[in-house]
């Protein structure tokens, strides 16, 4: 790692006793690279922009995956090509999934000499495109992504809940939202598989809301998009769905189509969401497709 190439976004508001170790040492943080401090929503996505166009070669994301999710859409809002830098992950939020997913430990000294050492891999990155407010946008995600029940779920906890209860908060508006009426979403894929249900979870790794592995053949460089559609989702369900999470074999269960491809498109005769990396990023109809790009981020070795 070359401390004057490398810099540090983090939220200065982060709460919890590894972003309060961070804090702690802030000092010795900064002898890595140069620490960059967000003031609200899309801060990071703008400072990671500005930090590559300025040079920079290495950008660390201290925070959740909604700060990871900023950081990386910022970094490739530019013109500069991916190869010529490195994402790292500092995980300092809710779930951190990416984190897990690269197999970093949830112990912030650990992480740190990870990041020090600097080994990278190349991993594909999904691109979304839809439409908001009539203008075609584009988005990129590298975990996971959600339609339906999900994404209605996460409009349902703020960042209070999110630093109160944790984890705990996403569970409580989830089954809060399985109480109303859920849209009907088609999923194609471009083999031409058409699927149905009221919720669809997309992974680009195997990891989902935390430890689970939901998508277990995924893996960040196979060029596919992992998709699990659930035909319906009900109370009386939910014990059956739950043994599925804990014994990683909720893909194999009735009600459920596990798919892989490289572009899905989701679609709905009703209102529908989607998210990316838990945030809630715009509505349905959207193509979720694998791009040619591939990104270098810092993994343990």
């Amino acid at each position: 790692l070359i401390a004057s190439k490398t810099c540090i976004i983090t939220n200065p508001s982060a709460r919890g006793n590894r972003a309060r170790f961070f804090l702690e040492q802030r000092q010795e943080w900064g002898q890595m690279g140069v620490i960059m401090e967000t003031s609200g929503p899309g801060d990071a996505e703008k400072l990671a922009s500005e930090a590559i166009q300025s040079g920079f070669t290495t950008v660390i994301a201290a925070g959740g995956d909604g700060t990871v999710y900023e950081v990386l859409n910022g970094l490739l809002s530019t013109n500069v090509d991916c190869d010529k830098y490195r994402l790292g992950v500092l995980p300092l939020g809710t779930v951190n999934v990416f984190a897990k997913e690269l197999g970093f430990s949830m112990n912030i000294a650990r992480c740190q000499e990870v990041l020090y050492k600097g080994v990278s891999r190349n991993i594909d990155l999904p691109i979304v495109r839809f439409k908001k407010d009539s203008l075609e946008k584009r988005r990129y995600f590298v975990q996971l992504a959600g339609a339906g029940l999900d994404a209605f779920a996460i409009q349902e906890v703020n960042s209070k809940m999110k630093k109160q209860f944790g984890p705990i908060a996403y569970v409580a508006a989830g089954l809060k939202v399985l109480g109303k009426t859920l849209p009907q979403i088609q999923c194609h894929t471009a083999e031409g598989m058409q699927v149905e249900g009221k919720l669809v979870l997309l992974g680009n790794g195997a990891f989902y809301g935390g430890r689970f592995r939901v998508f277990p053949d995924a893996n960040l460089d196979d060029g596919l998009i992992h998709a699990i559609v659930f035909q319906d989702v009900k109370w009386f369900q939910l014990p059956w769905r739950g043994i599925g999470l804990f014994l990683n074999k909720l893909h194999t269960q009735s009600g459920v189509t596990y798919l892989k491809s490289t572009s899905l498109e989701l679609k709905s005769e009703e209102l529908a969401f989607f998210e990316l990396e838990g945030e809630v990023v715009g509505q349905l109809p959207a193509n979720f497709q694998m791009s040619s790009k591939k990104l270098q981020v810092i993994v343990p070795d």
